[in-house]
């Protein structure tokens, strides 16, 4: 609603032209501290929501595997040490 239309309903309400200003300048100060809405920080929000929900679904489901270099690998895999069949001379 527009604010003029706020005041003409005001005015039809009862309230004297100086009360319906009143009321309408307080409806612009209060409009004027509404913080705006980032909305690249809403979608970096939501995709961080999704990935941790994926991650959580990941881990309850005894994870997935990994993919490296187009090859996958297990996280098993990832996470034994490689030993060389001949030790370092």
């Amino acid at each position: 609603m527009s604010i003029s239309a706020a005041i003409r309903r005001m005015l039809e309400a009862g309230l004297t032209i100086e009360q319906a200003l009143v009321a309408a300048e307080a409806f612009e100060a209060e409009a004027e501290t509404v913080p705006a809405v980032d909305r690249a920080a809403v979608k970096r929000r939501a995709w961080d929501r999704e990935r941790k929900r994926k991650q959580r679904n990941s881990a309850l489901s005894g994870g997935s595997p990994v993919e490296t270099g187009g090859q996958q690998v297990d996280s098993e895999t990832l996470s034994s040490p490689e030993v060389s069949p001949h030790p370092p001379s």
